[in-house]
């Protein structure tokens, strides 16, 4: 990845957006929509005559890694979802009339003004600008945003931050009563959604790696955008609505915190730490709100054997830990850098 000190959050979801697995991925994506288009063109109705080998489908190692890791992502959406049936994935944005999908999201977002997205490390003049894009074969500045796999994938990272206008959107609610929501699609964002939040724990490690602390409250900045779905986690407005949300749920001023109570950096063995020291830190830490999202889980396990929300809450207490060793990673990265280290003599 190319992050530095001076990367913004866009330039987080960016990199990510623009790995090689993601753009792979999105290829694949893309060749299959195009191919069931042309199939659903040309179907007369009639047999399959096209053959395909007498071979076991499967047996190859590959095909049954395959298998297993799409049944464990049809299981990790089946969670995200809350047990509700899956969207079908047989209609198609384009195809089936009045489908919504990912080019209807794209106009959502164009119409809220936040597409196509200002990418400031690819921004002559912006504090993290790393210089232009190879020129293309015709000698034209490239379109960071041309190529079909990454505009898919940048659409799907710009959608999470303005989740609420589209989930609340009057279309996608009409769309959902009459069935006419491109199923294929939003399963998609969901597995992009799950491969970007490993990507960001990647991006914490790379942080830590370069000692940069700014880096590091970026990149946890860049995770509570992304996984509440906000478009700056640190507005006034983003937090207020998150503490209101949480409160509501919780209880009035239960919301997710940590309070650190002792930290010592030392040596084993020693009296004192010197340079080059090879120093361990120890962290007393107190998880504010556990108490009463621990009550609140186990209400919800005790009835949610009738309503299919155990594995949700369960899901969502995972993604609190996560958010929680970020945000403790992030207080580590001052002393890892040495910003905090005592100087000792030689």
């Amino acid at each position: 990845m190319g992050l530095s000190r001076k990367s913004t959050r866009i330039d987080v979801l960016w990199w990510i957006a623009t790995t090689p697995e993601n753009v792979v991925t999105a290829k694949r994506t893309i060749a299959e929509i195009e191919k069931i288009k042309k199939e659903r063109e040309g179907d007369t109705g009639g047999p399959d005559l096209s053959g395909g080998g007498w071979a076991n489908d499967g047996d190859a190692p590959e095909d049954k890694a395959r298998r297993l890791r799409e049944d464990e992502e049809r299981k990790a959406i089946a969670r995200m979802t809350k047990g509700k049936e899956m969207l079908s994935t047989e209609k198609i944005e384009g195809v089936d009339e009045g489908v919504i999908g990912i080019e209807w999201v794209r106009g959502v977002l164009e119409k809220k003004g936040a597409w196509p997205p200002k990418i400031p490390c690819l921004t002559e003049g912006s504090s993290s600008y790393m210089g232009a894009l190879p020129p293309g074969p015709d000698g034209r500045t490239i379109d960071p945003l041309a190529s079909s796999p990454v505009r898919r994938n940048m659409i799907m990272m710009v959608a999470r931050m303005h989740s609420m206008a589209l989930n609340t959107h009057p279309d996608l609610q009409k769309a959902a009563k009459e069935g006419k929501i491109d199923g294929r699609y939003f399963q998609e964002s969901l597995k992009f959604r799950m491969k970007t939040s490993l990507l960001l724990e990647a991006s914490l490690r790379v942080a830590s790696q370069k000692k940069s602390a700014e880096l590091a409250r970026t990149v946890v900045e860049t995770v509570a955008m992304y996984k509440i779905g906000v478009e700056d986690p640190t507005s006034t407005e983003a937090v207020n609505w998150f503490r209101d949300a949480v409160q509501m749920q919780y209880g009035q001023g239960n919301t997710p915190g940590i309070v650190v109570h002792k930290a010592i950096i030392e040596t084993e063995d020693e009296d004192e730490v010197a340079t080059n020291d090879v120093t361990t830190l120890t962290l007393d830490i107190e998880r504010t709100h556990a108490e009463a999202f621990t009550k609140q889980k186990v209400r919800l396990d005790a009835g949610g054997a009738k309503d299919g929300r155990t594995e949700a809450t369960t899901v969502y207490h995972c993604h609190t830990i996560t958010n929680n060793i970020l945000l403790v990673a992030s207080l580590l990265v001052p002393f890892i850098a040495g910003y905090a280290l005592p100087k000792a003599g030689p």
